[in-house]
């Protein structure tokens, strides 16, 4: 026995969820976003609604735009694509701040205190290079 596909309403918001999950399920979604399959069924069903925050999460995990997903309001598509880390064009700045965090870990191992290495490693990964 198949499935009826039942009809989407884009003017709310699960029905806008619905589009831009296309033939992805609320558990493949949940493992993107972190939210449980249950809070994304009861948006889909428009049983209850996202935070901005929430909304905002899933627009970018599904690369929609936010005012569409949230409001209906303009395009759907995003107008930046989420980047792709293991892209080449974006190897270089990963491979340099793994270069920083192996030479921090490597200069502050000279030190004779652990607690001294700990704190000294946890405060250089913390900081953010300038580019």
């Amino acid at each position: 026995m198949s499935r009826k596909k039942e009809a989407v309403d884009e003017k709310t918001f699960g029905g806008r969820l619905t589009i831009a999950m296309g033939d992805m399920s609320v558990y493949a979604l949940g493992d993107i976003t972190g939210l449980s399959h249950t809070v994304l069924y009861k948006y889909k069903k428009n049983v209850s609604l996202p935070s901005v925050d929430k909304a905002d999460e899933l627009a970018k995990a599904l690369n929609v735009s936010f005012l569409w997903l949230a409001k209906g309001e303009g395009s759907q598509k995003t107008k930046t694509k989420n980047p792709d880390i293991l892209a080449p064009e974006n190897l270089k700045e990963v491979t340099v701040d793994l270069y920083t965090v192996v030479s921090a870990i490597e200069d502050i191992a000279k030190k004779p205190s652990p607690k001294t290495l700990a704190k000294d490693v946890a405060l250089r990964c913390m900081s953010v290079p300038e580019k």
